[in-house]
């Protein structure tokens, strides 16, 4: 669990230092996950974390961008991107 907050801090101070800077929190639409409320709950709680560590909200989207093939079961993926 340190780790992945290490790696949320790592993130939101990056973000914060770079204001043209968003987030973006894949939720697949077409998911090959069997519990569909599970895996938007981790990306809520990521989001939430984000949040926490003082990314604004509105710096945050919940996007569908990963590739299904590539995903693993468990697993959030965060994209830093510029924002548009």
């Amino acid at each position: 669990m340190d780790t992945q907050r290490g790696m949320i801090n790592e993130i939101a101070e990056y973000v914060k230092r770079n204001p043209s800077l968003v987030v973006g929190i894949d939720v697949p639409e077409r998911s090959i996950c069997k519990d569909r409320k599970l895996e938007r709950c981790r990306a809520n709680a990521v989001r939430d974390e984000l949040v926490s560590a003082g990314v604004p909200r509105d710096r945050i989207k919940m996007i569908d961008c990963g590739d299904a093939k590539l995903r693993r079961e468990g697993r959030v993926e965060v994209l830093v991107m510029t924002s548009r």
